[in-house]
């Protein structure tokens, strides 16, 4: 406690030396903020071995913020972390990008990179931010970072919804009370892929339905399992192994929705006894990709009574989850482009498709690229062709101009 209200008398301080106190511009949401390193234009032209063709496009270093926020997890508030990826050169009008990562382990999380440490994603961020001069926003998620004794909720729409948005919130704070920061003028572009994708359309409707003093110029969402309703009942009707990652993933969803939407099945009732078993065994510690010598093929490793009742509506308390997770129902009112890959093997295409069309025929400002299967780009393939698409628009749209 002590801690905390030395922060937060710093950042009174911070605020009084900037400009004369005006009650609008309290401090809501930013707990801390740490300096994690910098990194100039010739320092960033190095990273780019694989994209020499950006690099007469870099046009400023970057400095890198390790920050802390506050938000919620069921009502309840908890504190998180993440990264601001800050060019030196900033544009006041030039909106903001919040970069949503998608599945990681525990031990992953965008606030650990540093200028020598990232993950291919983070450090495209760096570069993005250069060639754009744009802020990057890129939140940890609640389970990653300081926040990793909670288990993260994957696949929870309100949760990571909340948690991007507050990360906006942060990062308007973290402009009021430092001198030198460009005023933010909320105007977002959100972008990302995977578990980021849904992430992405989460924050959309979230920042669409609560926070309408913050603008969305566009969205750029791959991959993600919108539709989770459906998507269940694909993954149930699969009668062969799947890939270990895909399984693991799918059982992370399950326990998120028994931790967290208050799911009261009990998982003997789900799983078959010699899998139960297992997983009895290992604590049912189903996250982060977890892996154990489990059935891979849906068909043994469910109970046939929970398939049954999963793939005919039978039970109204999991299928008022699955309903309050899937995002086919959200009418955006600002442009959101979905990609896939009709060779995921991971997240099926049908998340997309389904999600459009249901989009369209609102006559929602919403369109599709899907990679066609002939390409066989899987999930983790089609994630390099997401963000060369993504970029590629930006500059033919002249996003940042």
């Amino acid at each position: 406690m002590k801690k905390y209200l030395l922060i937060v008398a710093v950042l009174v301080v911070f605020t009084a030396c900037k400009k004369e106190k005006d009650e609008s511009e309290f401090i809501e949401t930013l707990t801390n903020v740490a300096f994690a390193g910098s990194l100039n234009v010739e320092q960033l032209k190095s990273m780019m071995t694989d994209y020499a063709s950006f690099k007469p496009l870099v046009q400023t270093g970057i400095s890198l913020y390790k920050v802390e926020y506050n938000t919620k997890l069921n009502n309840n508030n908890i504190k998180v972390s993440g990264l601001f990826v800050i060019p030196t050169d900033v544009l006041e009008q030039t909106p903001v990008i919040v970069y949503n990562h998608g599945t990681m382990h525990k031990d992953e999380a965008p606030s650990f990179c540093n200028t020598s440490n990232y993950y291919m994603d983070i450090g495209l961020c760096y570069i993005f931010a250069s060639i754009f001069k744009c802020v990057i926003l890129i939140p940890d998620y609640i389970g990653h970072g300081i926040s990793s004794s909670t288990m993260h909720p994957y696949i929870h729409a309100e949760t990571l919804g909340q948690t991007s948005l507050d990360l906006i919130r942060a990062y308007i704070d973290y402009t009021k009370i430092t001198p030198e920061a460009t005023p933010a003028n909320k105007n977002v572009v959100i972008m990302g892929y995977s578990e980021g994708g849904y992430a992405s359309v989460a924050l959309h409707k979230k920042i669409q339905e609560t926070a309408h003093d913050i603008n969305i110029i566009k969205t750029y969402a791959g991959a993600g399992p919108y539709d989770i309703e459906n998507f269940v009942k694909e993954v149930l009707l699969q009668n062969d192994d799947l890939p270990e990652n895909s399984i693991s993933s799918y059982l992370w969803v399950l326990s998120t929705y028994i931790e967290y939407s208050g799911y009261t099945k009990a998982y003997e009732q789900i799983f078959s006894e010699a899998d139960n078993e297992i997983l009895k065994n290992n604590n049912y510690s189903l996250g982060y990709l977890a892996k154990y010598p489990i059935s891979l093929n849906p068909q043994s490793l469910f109970q046939e009574e929970f398939i049954d009742v999963i793939l005919n509506d039978k039970d109204a308390e999991f299928s008022k989850i699955l309903k309050e997770n899937s995002l086919t129902g959200f009418v955006p009112s600002d442009s959101l482009i979905l990609f896939h890959s009709e060779a995921d093997s991971w997240v099926y295409v049908s998340n997309t498709i389904n999600t459009y069309d249901k989009m369209k025929s609102k006559n929602a400002p919403v369109r599709q690229e899907i990679i066609p299967a002939a390409a066989n780009k899987d999930h983790g393939e089609a994630a390099m062709l997401f963000l060369q698409s993504t970029v590629v628009n930006m500059f033919t749209t002249q996003l940042f101009n």
